[in-house]
């Protein structure tokens, strides 16, 4: 296979095939962040792993580890992903058939719990910035943060992340990672909101597209600067008819909840550590995170873009 690479959250990633929604770079000078293998298929040995969450079907994968320190994602017989010790190096096992799936499920799950092991916080949100201020919009699967996202661009946002984001810090203060620079829609939105000549592209798994979203030259020659971040909002779809309304948690309590709801990986809760919730104390200390509650309509879309961008 060819060798492709890529940037996507401060790593500088060597695979056999292009990431999905990745920021090409031409081949690096200096030794990749992390290197992705692929080879055919093989059944993990439940005597050499040690099984930290079981496999739920249909989307659930198991999660387990080794007494090497190597960690293993597993959607059995179909899907394995085994992270090295060193949390440098992503094995693939699959039959050929399930390469097409493979970069999908590796820059969404897998990713992510390569980061948290690497001791990044994400959060299951995307970044879109404007003017010099990124905001974070996060919420439960459906909750529309895709769809907000893509009516922000439209609107002249910039998309820094789409589905992931992670955290870092620098002196600039609470900063994210430049991450996927493709949009995971539905159909429905993309009729709704994306010209007919817009670039999408069908998931292999499930039934979204993705919208390749323009960027000046497609190709990245260096890593992004971490970007900061001025806000967190949380959607909250309602039923009530009318605008769209923001409210402030009542107390850090509060905000830490809504954190903690949107950490990422997505309904891998168990997995959350005291280190984690730590981080996420202190990010709901530093930055301010609203609920944002709106009836999940067209209609109430320009009221959420016009006080998203306010």
């Amino acid at each position: 296979m060819n060798r492709h690479y890529s940037r996507l959250y401060g790593l500088a990633i060597e695979s056999p095939f292009p990431l999905t929604g990745s920021r090409r770079t031409r081949s690096p000078e200096s030794a990749a962040d992390l290197v992705v293998e692929w080879q055919p298929e093989a059944h993990w040995s439940e005597g050499y792993w040690r099984l930290i969450l079981p496999f739920t079907p249909p989307a659930g994968p198991a999660i387990a580890d080794a007494a090497d320190g190597s960690a293993l994602i597993s959607w059995p017989g179909h899907l394995e992903f085994v992270i090295s010790p060193r949390r440098d190096h992503i094995l693939i096992l699959s039959g050929e058939a399930k390469l097409a799936v493979a970069p999908v499920v590796l820059v969404g799950l897998v990713l992510g719990y390569l980061l948290h092991l690497r001791g990044v916080l994400c959060l299951h949100g995307s970044v879109l910035a404007r003017n010099g201020r990124a905001i974070g919009i996060l919420g439960d699967s459906g909750a529309g943060k895709s769809t907000v996202a893509t009516a922000l661009i439209r609107n002249g946002a910039t998309l820094v992340s789409d589905d992931l984001l992670a955290v870092s810090a620098s002196e600039a203060g609470v900063c994210a990672e430049y991450g996927g620079a493709a949009v995971r829609l539905e159909l429905a939105t993309a009729k709704q909101l994306l010209e007919r000549d817009a670039t999408l592209v069908r998931m292999p798994r499930g039934n979204k597209l993705f919208w390749e979203v323009p960027s000046p030259g497609g190709v990245v020659a260096t890593d992004p600067t971490p970007i900061p971040l001025s806000a967190l909002y949380v959607l909250k779809p309602c039923t009530t008819a009318g605008g769209a309304t923001i409210d402030s948690p009542s107390s850090s309590a509060q905000a830490l909840q809504m954190l903690t709801a949107a950490w990422y990986p997505p309904g891998l809760l168990r997995l959350l550590t005291r280190e984690r919730l730590e981080q996420l104390q202190k990010l709901a200390a530093k930055l301010p995170v609203s609920a944002i509650h709106y009836e999940k309509d067209w209609a109430s879309l320009p009221n959420l873009v016009e006080i998203l961008n306010r």
